[in-house]
């Protein structure tokens, strides 16, 4: 890319690293990220949060830790897009503990839950036969003043 006059920057890192995660071909993405740092090109969190939604999609859950630890090294925190997709993993994965405190994480970051991702708990929880956590969460989010849907009453009721 650069040979033909076109320089890339760290927005077209991040498109390569989504496309070859994508792909499947994390190790790669992994290795661009580290070249792009080379290159002088600072990631950023959109940047990681590509690579932790591909690490949590594929249960690669020690790499999610390490590039959580080296995001807060360089002073970068996820935003809601990238707790979102976590929290989804988590719950998908059957570690409801760890998402639940991953909320409680969220909050205390500044970025609030959504009834999409209240939803997505109160479904697993309901799948995992914990009602009374599901019921918990329920009353969290309407004192929270989150709108309740008829998702999250069809989930509750079923």
């Amino acid at each position: 890319m650069g040979l033909k006059g076109c320089q890339p920057d760290a927005h077209t890192y991040s498109i390569l690293i989504h496309g070859l995660c994508k792909l499947g071909r994390i190790g790669s993405a992994v290795r661009l990220l580290r070249e792009m740092e080379k290159k002088g090109f600072a990631p950023n969190v959109v940047t990681y949060t590509i690579l932790l939604h591909s690490f949590c999609k594929n249960g690669m859950w020690n790499n999610t830790g390490a590039l959580l630890e080296e995001m807060s090294a360089k002073d970068l925190s996820l935003n809601s897009q990238g707790y979102n997709g976590m929290i989804y993993a988590l719950c998908k994965d059957g570690r409801m503990d760890e998402a639940m405190g991953l909320i409680q994480e969220m909050r205390s970051q500044g970025c609030n839950p959504d009834i999409c991702l209240y939803n997505t708990i109160i479904y697993h929880l309901c799948n995992n036969e914990q009602m009374e956590e599901a019921e918990h969460l329920f009353e969290n989010l309407l004192e929270e003043g989150v709108a309740a849907n008829g998702i999250t009453y069809n989930t509750l009721i079923l």
